[in-house]
């Protein structure tokens, strides 16, 4: 097992730069004194990437010589990550897959194969941390007290989504994005198996991801949702179960320890802060930004659950930013 400990030799590539994780979690690695590579399908990203982190504390020449920038447009291209990873010591994939409801859940597989087979064929690599989500361990009908951990999969979801079979993304789309999700995690670890390479690899499974944007230009992950709360729509209420929930400020810290933890290596971390519903989530909207109007709280909206084991990630970051902050700085990140 192996460490990339922070100097200013180290090259971190993180994959979707551009996201609201991708971007936080370059910031983080720039701030602990890597060299940082972003990838991005977007060819404008680098300028709002580099004027976002100018705006959260990071010099120009600091940037200048710390952080580059590269176009990954096909995720399902080796050659593309090859050119992406050359000289990488490390690499923080959270790149979304690419996929569509009418496509099969075999592309998932084969995109997220390629940057390990890239990483195969780059002997820099020493370790990659794979962002992944709740979605990949969580069965959907049991008990709210169940506990899942890390050795779980989403069997429901499997169940629908055979390699090869079709799943619609307007039937269910839930099943749909678990399905692809832990069908690509799963082919991670046969992977690690049967190719024996020569890094580690560290599985984070995150929670719906809030908190702030680094800049409201910047690609929203989960955060979008709130952004419909915040203009009074109900659409993501009514349609999207909740789970547990993960500021995107602890996800990249998270993703940056895990480089220097390396009983992690070849392990999957729950990381998420605590469960929530759809009305809290409403609750403290209309508590904090009293002049909008936001959905009214609705029977379905409580939290139930279920359970997971997040004690080792709980250990790493210490304390958990709370539910309140994560939305209320988003809110005010994008000028609510």
């Amino acid at each position: 097992m192996v460490t990339v400990p922070p100097t200013s030799s180290a090259l971190v590539v993180v994959t979707g730069v551009g996201s609201q994780l991708g971007s936080h979690t370059a910031l983080a690695a720039l701030k602990a004194g890597y060299r940082v590579r972003g990838t991005s399908r977007n060819p404008d990203c680098a300028d709002l990437v580099r004027a976002a982190f100018e705006n959260n504390g990071l010099t120009r020449v600091h940037l200048g010589s710390h952080l580059e920038f590269m176009i990954v447009d096909d995720f399902a291209s080796e050659a593309q990550w090859r050119r992406a990873l050359s000289g990488a010591d490390a690499v923080i994939h959270t790149a979304l897959l690419l996929l569509r409801a009418d496509l099969l859940v075999g592309p998932a597989i084969s995109q997220v194969l390629a940057i390990l087979h890239a990483a195969k064929k780059t002997p820099t690599v020493k370790m990659m941390v794979m962002s992944s989500t709740f979605s990949t361990i969580v069965t959907p009908g049991l008990p709210s007290d169940t506990l899942f951990t890390a050795e779980d999969w989403n069997e429901a979801s499997l169940s629908m989504a055979d390699e090869g079979e079709t799943v619609s993304n307007e039937a269910n789309p839930f099943h749909f994005y678990a399905a692809a999700k832990t069908r690509a995690a799963q082919a991670i670890w046969r992977f690690m198996d049967t190719e024996q390479p020569h890094f580690d690899v560290t599985g984070v499974l995150f929670g719906a991801i809030y908190g702030p944007t680094l800049s409201p230009r910047l690609a929203l992950s989960q955060s979008r949702w709130i952004k419909f709360a915040l203009d009074n729509d109900i659409s993501p209420s009514r349609t999207i179960p909740t789970t547990w929930f993960t500021d995107v400020r602890d996800a990249a810290q998270l993703q940056i320890l895990v480089l220097r933890t390396p009983e992690l290596g070849g392990k999957r971390l729950i990381a998420g802060a605590a469960a929530y519903g759809w009305n809290d989530v409403f609750t403290i909207l209309r508590q904090n930004f009293k002049s909008l109007t936001v959905p009214e709280n609705f029977e379905g909206g409580r939290s139930s659950g279920p359970l997971f084991d997040n004690s080792i990630a709980t250990k790493l970051i210490g304390t958990w930013t709370t539910l309140e902050k994560s939305l209320v700085d988003f809110g005010r990140s994008m000028g609510y």
